[in-house]
């Protein structure tokens, strides 16, 4: 989808923005055709999807252009509120090659996935398990003959689901798998998968993917399914940062304490969905108060004016609990994230 073209905000060097600094950019962002917010209630789902990928693709641009810095161009896909397919390819994607791949790994797919000339998500989550990494079924079983790796979902329950951008955007995705090598079962590991011809944008042989369905909520985003009938990869699309195989099968472990780093990808993300949990109670809990704070109820005697809503205890009681939480989610993702890094640099 081809974003429209705009000129937003020029580039300022502080990460930090003023209030009217936001003003200007959210009345810059309502006054393009992807960012007004004026008739998203009234948009088909796959009006929802094209929309986030225009939007996504504009505040990509402007970035890469020059128009917005890095940390503006975050700012306005925040005052935008419109996720997109492009979600786990800018979030996950990106970032497990960064943590996950080898220096050789970085220098084969990071290009292409940074100009956009691939588009990627991240597929672990399984109907049958989630975040019980351990106990997924997908399996990544090495063909020393034609050193490959075979990867399959044995089961219904194998089949991943809910991964972003799967359903329609993506061209590959990181494939959490257990590792078979030499009889032996290594643990999950990621893998590098093709799952959409770079032409056609149909479907390889031997994968089934497509969209989920409907959902309640992020109507722009295609979470979508993912099976594997027998899908032969090279070697090399085992992201070998910490552990790999050789061509005779032989296996070499990551470094003691290094264990759980191919989960590492997961623990970004968890960081960064408590911050944004934060930033979507925040959306919801300032338009209730400043609601409650115009809209007046009942004089409380003759003669004087009718009181604010927000004056009653029993809706305050409500309502500022709810900007106390946004706060500590916010705090406390921003902590993780810090954590996160820690490790990373570890």
């Amino acid at each position: 989808t081809r974003a429209h073209s705009t000129s937003l905000s020029p580039c300022h060097p502080s990460p930090f923005r003023s209030s009217p600094f936001r003003s200007s950019l959210s009345a810059t962002l309502d006054a393009t055709p992807w960012g007004s917010k004026a008739d998203r209630p009234f948009l088909t789902r796959e009006s929802q999807y094209v929309r986030g990928l225009e939007a996504a693709l504009a505040t990509y641009r402007a970035a890469r252009d020059g128009d917005l810095t890095y940390e503006d161009a975050l700012l306005a896909r925040k005052l935008l509120a419109l996720p997109s397919g492009f979600e786990l390819h800018l979030g996950m994607f990106i970032p497990t090659l960064l943590s996950q791949a080898s220096p050789d790994q970085q220098a084969e797919w990071l290009p292409r996935a940074l100009n956009m000339q691939l588009v990627g998500t991240y597929a672990q989550t399984e109907l049958g398990h989630g975040t019980y990494v351990r106990g997924l079924e997908t399996v990544a079983v090495f063909d020393p003959a034609s050193d490959a790796f075979i990867l399959h979902t044995p089961t219904l329950s194998a089949t991943k689901w809910w991964p972003g951008g799967l359903g329609k955007t993506a061209t590959h995705a990181v494939v959490m798998a257990r590792l078979f090598s030499g009889g032996a079962d290594r643990g999950p590991h990621a893998f590098i998968v093709q799952v959409r011809d770079l032409e056609t944008h149909l479907p390889l042989p031997g994968i089934s993917v497509g969209d989920i369905g409907d959902k309640f909520g992020f109507g722009s985003v295609d979470n979508g399914f993912l099976a594997l009938d027998h899908v032969a990869i090279p070697r090399d699309r085992l992201l070998a940062r910490y552990a790999r195989v050789d061509a005779d099968g032989a296996y070499t472990p990551p470094p003691p304490g290094n264990e759980k780093a191919a989960y590492a990808t997961m623990v970004f993300v968890r960081a960064t969905i408590v911050e944004e949990a934060g930033w979507v109670l925040a959306r919801a809990a300032t338009i209730a108060v400043r609601y409650a704070a115009v809209r007046r109820q009942t004089a409380p005697r003759p003669g004087l004016p009718e009181a604010q809503v927000l004056d009653y205890q029993n809706v305050a009681a409500a309502l500022l609990p709810l900007v106390a939480g946004a706060y500590a989610l916010i705090f406390q993702g921003q902590a993780a994230m810090v954590a996160y890094q820690a490790f990373e640099a570890a």
